[in-house]
């Protein structure tokens, strides 16, 4: 097979199959084996993992133009790591594990392509999880915030980051593997403290840089420091 002028959109749009998926269906789960990598064209996946205690923990919100199941690559024995969820109704294109990498094995270029892709996201879970390990809570909501900031913010005429996206103290609490009352606790301090206010769930930033002072933000660049 040629892949000349290929990428890796296209690998998915001309070779995968097209997928309609409603709001709520299930890609994949958290521990079946991974024999499939998905391309989203349209709509919101979330991807999320349950923890010990059985909470859900939002680890990434997957926007169109973006790929998922992608870890499962080039593993004699691979099973997905998280579970997959529509939160839109979204179409997707979804090429087998094998198919997908006959392609890459035969362009050097795509494949780097690829392992830029998944060296990224590795990128952003390690950060997250470190934020939740050495800050705990607090770490978690603070950098989730900064995350979404730059994923979703959108400067007002005072210079705040004011997110398009409407969030819930639930929503927040996925995003942290906590319990809505704790993230209410804690979202309400930030707002006595002026650092953010919240407007029908829109949530405005006051003052960024509280929030990375408070765990130490090393800066990373935007690309890494994101939810999406």
């Amino acid at each position: 097979m040629s892949t000349d002028g290929m990428t890796l959109e296209r690998i998915f749009t001309e070779n995968g199959t097209l997928v309609h998926v409603k709001k709520g269906m299930q890609l994949y789960q958290e521990g079946e084996s991974a024999d499939q990598v998905f391309f989203l064209k349209q709509g919101q996946i979330r991807i999320s993992k349950e923890t010990k205690d059985g909470k859900e923990m939002t680890l990434r919100l997957c926007q169109p133009e973006s790929f998922t199941g992608e870890t499962s690559l080039f593993c004699k024995t691979s099973y997905y790591a998280a579970t997959s969820t529509a939160t839109h109704d979204s179409i997707v294109y979804c090429c087998t594990r094998l198919q997908l990498e006959e392609i890459l094995s035969d362009d050097a270029k795509l494949l780097m392509q690829w392992l830029q892709f998944v060296q990224l996201q590795n990128h952003r879970s390690q950060t997250l999880f470190r934020d939740l390990l050495l800050y705990g809570k607090k770490g978690a909501l603070f950098s989730t915030l900064i995350r979404l900031s730059n994923s979703y913010g959108e400067p007002d005429a005072n210079g705040d980051l004011r997110f398009s996206k409407p969030l819930t103290d639930q929503d927040l609490a996925n995003f942290c593997a906590s319990s809505r009352e704790v993230i209410n606790r804690m979202m309400s301090d930030l707002k006595k403290r002026g650092v953010l206010s919240s407007d029908h769930g829109h949530i405005t930033i006051h003052d960024l840089a509280f929030l990375k002072n408070e765990i130490e933000c090393e800066g990373c660049p935007v690309e890494v420091c994101r939810i999406d």
